[in-house]
């Protein structure tokens, strides 16, 4: 699924756009993680992790679940009421 394809999922089922926040200053993450993160995203964004594979199941035991469940199963930090990363 194209990245634009999946935001427009990811919209659908959480009933909003996502929206992105400036960790470094919002969350106090370290620059080196927000670095990371942003070089996933744009990863996520040229289509590098639109690939399938069983590797989940094969480390975890059961299958990968769908951005339907994933999202309906984080819906409150989509929706913005709660945090995104915990712990930080």
């Amino acid at each position: 699924m194209a990245s634009s394809r999946a935001v427009a999922r990811a919209r659908r089922i959480a009933g909003r756009s996502p929206r992105h926040a400036a960790l470094t200053q919002q969350v106090g993450l370290p620059e080196y993680l927000a670095e990371h993160l942003r070089k996933v995203a744009i990863d996520h964004q040229e289509g590098l992790f639109e690939r399938r594979t069983d590797l989940v199941a094969e480390i975890t035991g059961r299958a990968a679940r769908s951005l339907r469940e994933f999202v309906g199963e984080h819906r409150g930090q989509f929706e913005g009421r709660e945090a995104v990363l915990l712990g930080v």
